[in-house]
């Protein structure tokens, strides 16, 4: 099992990371796309992911996924 969490403004590279495992894994890999990303402590001092991934950019993650045929 892969587990993938997708963070604000794609900082953790969702879109590589599903073509990378699409086109590197098994055909069909069990991956775990998560959107549990939850801002706390420190990482507020990072405003580009000092909040939680909206609507669209969850979204955009399953396109993703579904485009690299692993979702």
């Amino acid at each position: 099992m892969i587990r993938h969490l997708v963070i604000p403004g794609n900082v953790a590279g969702t879109d590589d990371f599903v073509r990378w495992v699409g086109r590197e894994l098994s055909p069909r890999p069990y991956v775990n796309i998560m959107a549990q990303y939850h801002p706390d402590h420190k990482v507020f001092e990072f405003p580009e992911i000092a909040r939680r991934i909206d609507n669209d950019e969850w979204r955009r993650a399953l396109a993703w996924a579904h485009e690299s045929g692993i979702y």
